[in-house]
C-alpha cells in the first residue's frame, strides 16, 4: 500500500481523500492484481453540530468522486463516479445503505468497452439503475 489517505471533520462535515493509493494484490497463482484509487468522500450534517463521536451518524448528505482501476494480466477495468445530486442519508430509514435520495454517476470501462451506469435513490430501499453505452 502506499499513497496519501486524510480524515477530517467536525461536529458539521466529515470528509476522507485517498490519492494515487495503489495496492498489489499477489494470488497463490503468482498473478499479480493492481489496484490505483483516488477518491473524495463527504459527509454535511441536516443539522449543524449534529455530528458526535461515538454517536450514530445523523441524516444528512454524502457526496463521493473519484476514480479506480484495476489491472491484472492483460485485462483492465476503471471506474469514474461522480455525484450529480447528492445521496440523502437518513438513519431513520431501516434498508441499508439508508439512502433516500441522490444520483451518482459511473463511467465503467472495461478492457476499453465504456459503459455509463447511473444509480438513483428515490426512497427508503428504493433505486434505480440504469446502464447505458455511450454516444460516440
Amino acid at each position: 500500500h502506499n499513497g496519501t489517505r486524510e480524515w477530517g471533520g467536525n461536529a458539521d462535515t466529515l470528509g476522507h481523500t485517498i490519492t494515487n493509493f495503489v495496492t498489489v494484490y499477489t494470488h497463490a497463482s503468482g498473478r499479480q492484481t493492481t489496484h490505483e484509487k483516488n477518491w473524495v468522500g463527504k459527509f454535511t450534517a441536516t443539522t449543524p453540530g449534529a455530528i458526535v463521536p461515538g454517536a450514530p451518524l445523523p441524516a444528512g448528505s454524502w457526496t463521493l468522486d473519484g476514480t479506480s482501476s484495476w489491472t491484472t494480466l492483460n485485462r483492465s477495468w476503471s471506474v469514474v463516479v461522480s455525484t450529480t445530486e447528492a445521496l440523502q442519508y437518513d438513519p431513520s430509514c431501516q434498508v441499508t445503505p439508508r439512502f433516500t435520495n441522490g444520483t451518482l454517476n459511473l463511467l465503467v470501462t472495461r478492457n476499453g468497452v465504456d459503459t455509463n451506469v447511473e444509480i438513483a435513490f428515490i426512497n427508503c430501499g428504493q433505486y434505480q439503475v440504469t446502464k447505458s453505452v455511450p454516444t460516440v
